[in-house]
């Protein structure tokens, strides 16, 4: 189904990315109507929804991969069910659908400790890297921008390094293409500079992570 039909993330299988204030979860959804739909909590997610889970008429953003297209809209928590093998979230139908960061390349969630220099302004940050893939990157320093000399802006001259077990050390040059201020601290896309060199280092380093993962049995 063509993702910018608005529909193909309504399947049931399809793999949704919800947030609401600092927390992320990961679901698949079972089902579907004319005014809600289910979503099954990850196993690995679950305990994110123990002490504080969304109220009844929260609003959570949404996201949905679809033919490697980002499908992003809003949702509302109806309530939880609590089932045998993970947390179900009864929502209203997704509204505000709009397709975005379609990429010519595989993105993947990591956890991966990192550095971040901005070489326009000589300043270093211990980053998160959220999410990665061979054209760009998603990180999370735990600051607000009063941590920063000058606040991070479109175009600023960055480098990613972080290391890797299997292939070592890596150094990406690239510029920022957004800055958010969130409550776990700033969150910042990261759009690497053309490097082939790079680009096959950071796919190999992707397949390594999906094909580990799915012996593991967990979802990419």
């Amino acid at each position: 189904m063509d993702p910018a039909s608005g529909n193909a993330f309504l399947q049931e299988g399809s793999r949704w990315r919800l947030e609401w204030g600092d927390k992320v979860v990961w679901s698949t959804l079972s089902l579907s109507s004319d005014d809600t739909c289910v979503v099954h909590v990850e196993k690995n997610y679950a305990y994110k929804l123990k002490d504080a889970p969304p109220l009844p008429g929260t609003r959570l953003s949404g996201s949905s991969v679809i033919g490697g297209t980002r499908i992003r809209f809003s949702v509302e928590m109806v309530r939880m069910r609590h089932e045998t093998e993970s947390p179900a979230l009864l929502l209203t139908v997704p509204v505000d659908v709009r397709e975005s960061d379609r990429r010519g390349s595989p993105r993947i969630s990591v956890l991966l400790d990192a550095s971040l220099d901005f070489t326009n302004g000589s300043q270093t940050f211990d980053t998160l890297v959220r999410d990665l893939s061979a054209t760009g990157a998603r990180v999370v320093i735990g600051a607000g921008p009063e941590a920063f000399d000058e606040e991070p802006k479109a175009s600023d001259s960055v480098r990613l390094g972080f290391e890797s077990e299997s292939i070592g050390s890596m150094s990406m040059r690239g510029e920022v293409a957004r800055s958010l201020d969130r409550a776990r601290g700033t969150e910042i896309g990261i759009r690497f500079l053309e490097d082939s060199v790079v680009k096959r280092q950071v796919s190999t380093f992707i397949e390594q992570i999906s094909t580990d993962r799915k012996k593991r049995g967990i979802m990419p």
